[in-house]
């Protein structure tokens, strides 16, 4: 009859390096664990520290100061009484905000609102395609969105959440602002425009 050793009886077979090294520490063989000592972890980098980095680089990546986008934002913000204006850019990251909502909140209504305008971009039968959505809530909010596009390659959208929708021309003179702030921005920079 064959000799029958259980796995664990076994002496394992002389390997070079590392395996063998591990095979052969104390209590390897019968299944006892040594506690391993790691290096401790970094802090994790805060949400709001990695949220300020990825609207500082779409910034950036559309070649707009956050001063620029900040002041954008204040006068819309103003102008429409919004409890909340925000810019996405075409991948759908929120560049620039500000108002009561906070991030979390904006990053998912920012996410909603970028679907909703590639659900209804295919609607061929109205128009070409879609420069604003204006949804309104039963508790009396509104949700109003206008696609600028101020060279052929980007593409931003700005939101806004309030106690009002915009009316057309309002959009118009938004979009006009927005527009204007882009392209003074790039010749200020001495650069051109910017592909996102």
């Amino acid at each position: 009859m064959a000799d029958v050793r259980s796995v664990s009886a076994m002496e394992p077979p002389a390997w070079p390096g590392w395996l063998a090294r591990w095979l052969r520490r104390p209590g390897a063989r019968n299944g006892a664990v040594t506690p391993v000592r790691e290096a401790p972890l970094p802090p994790p980098v805060p949400a709001s520290a990695m949220h300020a980095v990825e609207e500082s680089v779409a910034q950036e990546a559309l070649g707009v100061s956050e001063s620029a986008w900040a002041r954008m934002m204040t006068k819309v913000r103003d102008a429409t009484k919004a409890d909340c204006v925000f810019a996405v850019e075409a991948a759908g990251l929120v560049v620039a905000r500000t108002g009561t909502y906070g991030r979390a909140e904006v990053d998912r209504v920012a996410a909603h609102l970028s679907r909703s305008f590639d659900f209804l971009d295919p609607l061929t039968e109205i128009g070409s395609a879609v420069e604003s959505v204006c949804v309104m809530f039963t508790e009396g909010r509104w949700l109003t969105a206008m696609r600028i596009v101020p060279a052929e390659n980007i593409v931003v959208t700005i939101g806004v959440i309030g106690p009002y929708t915009i009316v057309r021309e309002d959009r118009e003179r938004i979009r006009a602002v927005f527009t204007t702030v882009f392209l003074r921005e790039w010749a200020r920079q001495g650069a051109s425009v910017p592909h996102a």
